[in-house]
């Protein structure tokens, strides 16, 4: 109930939903696009593989950085990554670009890992260890709202629009949530304390516990 009233929960459940909405949206869909473009069932494969193997190395990546650089500024990169993705892919649907194809899902592979674990680092280093279930819990909910944005209300935004637009809306959705993560602050301590800076740059010292 403390998190929940804290400014910054509402902040971390919104880029959560963003992020996660874009990358369901390229689980659920890279192949199905791949395959319309005629692609040689290899290429499908590939950029299938491509995406679900660099999601899993996504996630060990990303931990390694935010130790050193912060979760929030590794965050941000990582949706960067989720949107040059989609700008590829619209690039793809354009052009028809095998190429573009390929490397945009080794992108989305990366960027759509990278966020998942940083989230459950900043829950505890936000709201504390002691009730750290409970409120990843809540934050983790955000992936089922993602769900039915990237999975839903995708699939009406290709069958209206097509696959560039749909696309570059996703970059904008990413870009978007990769901006808030500058929003982003451990509660009780105000953006100006050397202490804050220090927390955000990755485990936070016992002194500073919430």
């Amino acid at each position: 109930m403390q998190a929940l009233r804290t400014r910054v929960m509402p902040v971390v459940y919104l880029i959560l939903v963003a992020a996660g909405a874009v990358s369901l949206f390229n689980a659920a869909f890279l192949v199905v696009y791949a395959d319309g473009l005629g692609s040689p069932a290899v290429l499908v494969a590939l950029a299938a593989g491509l995406l679900v193997g660099i999601n899993g190395a996504g996630r060990a990546l990303s931990v390694g950085v935010s130790d050193r650089v912060g979760r929030s500024r590794t965050l941000s990169a990582v949706l960067v990554v989720q949107a040059v993705a989609q700008l590829l892919l619209a690039v793809s649907a354009t052009t028809g670009s095998a190429p573009a194809l390929v490397i945009a899902a080794a992108l989305a592979g990366l960027g759509g890992g990278g966020f998942y674990p940083l989230f459950a680092s900043l829950a505890r280093e936000y709201f504390g260890e002691q009730s750290a279930l409970e409120v990843h819990g809540l934050v983790y909910s955000a992936k089922a709202v993602g769900g039915l944005l990237g999975v839903g209300l995708a699939a009406l935004a290709v069958t209206s629009w097509g696959w560039a637009a749909t696309f570059g809306i996703a970059a904008a959705v990413s870009l978007a949530a990769g901006w808030a993560t500058g929003l982003l602050h451990r509660p009780g301590l105000p953006s100006t304390l050397p202490s804050m800076r220090v927390a955000e740059q990755g485990a936070a010292p016992s002194r500073y516990a919430v």
